[in-house]
């Protein structure tokens, strides 16, 4: 036998229901199709990255990503399933191609789903810090909404993957779920400040920055921290001040930085011996005190009553903003300016006194 009839009887030969023939044809066209793909990446691909780097659209960054999904492992997986339909598989075989094709495909599609949500996430965290300052602001709710979100991704392409393995996966979901209701329940005081951080992210009632007081007279300070559990405060008295976000969703909070106008309400007692042509001439003279004083709006002044030891009025005035340092120096401005005024006309402040008739 001559060296041509041992090759043709060798390429005749079967392995698996295919000839060895048939095997050489489908590595060579599996080599091909490699070379094929290489090309079209080289020509087309690249070309488009190097547009894409030249414009200023951020989506631009997203596709360049999805770009680089398409390697050499991408080609080799479909050239090898293109190939492999060629050839005679038993259908055990073919299903576990099948199985396989599946997992690549849904792996795939998670990935390219959790870079659209990368990307999402960095879009919102820019426009945020563009709008209110990188200062003390804490990205960790919003990636943690991405986190949870690809997560769920994760979970449904597994149940997608047993429910082609042949695997009821209802007890399987069901198992889960008790399982999670018992590790909420474990940790239902963690995921309460979870939630309330996010409600706080979306509902914005504070944010970086403002000054805040909690409840009803209760402390306050600037806010320099909103974390995913808790908000740090710093308090006036400098100290930090840690509340969780649970605590602070249950109850009232000041938001002092919107505050446009700052309302002030303030009384003042003169002496009974006080003419009452000074009384009827005070709340003229009092208005006159806020002229010339920019950023404050005058309300009005009222002699109110009859106390026990001074004869009272209430003043009542506007200042525009929350600034607290401004506040106090007009406040200070408008203190001297009455004081010079009583000084001027000559009226005694009212202090508590009390009088003793003795009778004979």
């Amino acid at each position: 036998m001559n060296f041509t009839e041992t090759y043709q009887q060798l390429l005749s030969t079967e392995y698996g229901g295919n000839t060895v023939e048939k095997y050489l044809i489908s590595v060579g066209i599996f080599l091909l199709l490699l070379v094929v793909f290489f090309i079209i990446k080289r020509i087309i691909f690249i070309r488009i990255k190097h547009v894409i780097k030249k414009t200023k659209m951020e989506v631009d960054d997203l596709i360049a990503e999805f770009i680089e999904l398409i390697n050499w492992k991408f080609f080799a997986i479909v050239a090898f399933y293109l190939v492999i339909q060629t050839l005679y598989v038993t259908d055990d075989l073919r299903k576990v191609i099948a199985l396989i094709s599946l997992v690549i495909v849904v792996y795939y599609i998670v990935i390219i789903f959790s870079k659209i949500i990368n990307f999402s996430i960095k879009r919102i965290i820019k426009n945020i810090e563009s709008k209110e300052g990188s200062g003390g602001f804490d990205p960790s709710v919003i990636r943690f909404i991405g986190r949870i979100v690809k997560f769920i991704l994760w979970i449904i392409a597994g149940i997608v993957v047993l429910e082609n393995l042949g695997i009821d996966v209802s007890a399987l979901v069901a198992g889960v779920g008790v399982s999670s209701i018992a590790i909420a329940f474990a940790l239902q005081n963690v995921l309460r400040d979870i939630f309330a951080s996010i409600a706080i992210f979306f509902d914005k009632p504070f944010k970086v920055g403002d000054y805040i007081a909690l409840g009803s007279g209760g402390e306050g300070g600037t806010v320099k921290k909103i974390g995913i559990r808790s908000t740090r405060i710093k308090t006036l008295g400098g100290e930090e001040l840690v509340v969780s976000n649970t605590q602070l969703t249950e109850q009232n909070i000041h938001n002092y930085k919107r505050m446009q106008k700052r309302r002030v309400e303030f009384k003042l007692g003169v002496v009974y011996e006080t003419p009452p042509k000074e009384i009827k001439k005070l709340p003229k003279m009092i208005e006159g005190v806020f002229k010339g004083l920019e950023n404050v709006e005058f309300s009005r002044a009222h002699f109110k009553e009859f106390g026990d030891f001074s004869l009272n009025f209430v003043i009542v005035f506007f200042i525009e903003g929350s600034d607290y340092k401004r506040y106090m120096d007009l406040r200070q401005k408008i203190n001297n300016r009455i004081l010079d005024l009583f000084e001027k006309e000559n009226i005694s402040f009212a202090y508590p006194t009390q009088e003793v008739i003795i009778r004979r």
